[in-house]
């Protein structure tokens, strides 16, 4: 209750601690506002968002949400995209708020791949998404969540029902839409492809996110190598139990990242930074410099 409440915003208590204890309906505003912008982490918060701004009002929980960042805490991508998407269709700023915090990530992504190897121009990027069957539930909606934090507004889909196309991304709604489209069975490789055969162009970069489960490419993974000669693609794996990467051999110019998260991508890319610098050679003092700098990136 508000008693309960009380005492643990003035004793500081961690919101994991106090959340079993306390009803947010029953929970008096003033407390309820006080303990989103002390006690809370922004995990919660994002994933409160919507229940708060039942509460509170849109306005109190997006003053909240920009409380929060001005104090150095803003929303990590994650929570914000997933939150965003969440928000969708009922509290249309909120879910506009979320998206501008999931989106501050890109920049770092792309400095990530960078590190690994992968000089990408963000501009000139072309996404391929598997949505055949085994992408249905968690790998499709990590999908979604990164290409909203990427800010990606046409991508490419594939499955072996309808071979590869494009869709536009405008709004949330669109995202959610890509949710429900996973089906049939998998062209990976024929889908890379065709892709770099009809879409990708000189000095473009191909992202690709997929959980790799080839299962109807005519295809082999060498011809593919062939075709990659004199390009670059990342693959972004967004299944939860990531177990095959592209390449299954080694491709020049392509990476393979597991991340379900655009934080989890970014940390991959960070450590493939890292590693490439320490076989290069690199003096100790200078990565010790590139581990700090990445960190405070990711």
């Amino acid at each position: 209750g508000g008693e309960a409440l009380a005492r643990a915003i003035e004793a500081r208590v961690p919101w994991e601690l106090v959340r079993s204890e306390v009803g947010l309906r029953e929970a008096p505003e003033d407390l309820l506002r006080e303990a989103a912008l002390r006690l809370m982490s922004v995990w919660d918060l994002a994933m409160q968002a919507g229940s708060l701004a039942e509460k509170l009002g849109e306005d109190a929980v997006i003053g909240i949400v920009r409380a929060r960042a001005g104090r150095g805490a803003p929303i990590p991508a994650a929570a914000a995209s997933r939150a965003a998407l969440g928000l969708a269709g009922r509290y249309h700023r909120l879910a506009g708020v979320m998206t501008e915090l999931a989106r501050a990530s890109a920049g770092r992504l792309w400095d990530a791949l960078a590190s690994a190897g992968l000089a990408v121009e963000p501009g000139r990027v072309k996404y391929l998404v598997d949505v055949s069957g085994s992408m249905y539930g968690p790998p499709i909606r990590a999908a979604s969540r990164i290409l909203l934090a990427l800010g990606v507004r046409e991508a490419y889909l594939f499955n072996d029902c309808r071979g590869v196309w494009m869709v536009e991304l405008g709004g949330l709604k669109d995202y959610l839409e890509l949710t429900k489209a996973p089906d049939c069975g998998t062209p990976l490789y024929d889908s890379i492809a065709w892709m770099l055969d009809n879409v990708v162009g000189e000095g473009e970069t191909l992202v690709v996110l997929t959980d790799e489960q080839e299962n109807a490419s005519r295809l082999a993974v060498d011809k593919l190598a062939e075709k990659l000669e004199g390009r670059m693609m990342a693959v972004i794996n967004t299944a939860p139990y990531p177990a095959d990467y592209i390449p299954k051999q080694p491709i020049a110019n392509a990476i393979g990242l597991p991340g379900s998260t655009p934080e989890a991508v970014i940390a991959a890319a960070t450590v493939l930074g890292l590693t490439r610098m320490q076989s290069e050679g690199v003096a100790d003092e200078k990565l010790l410099e590139a581990i700090a700098r990445l960190s405070r990136n990711s």
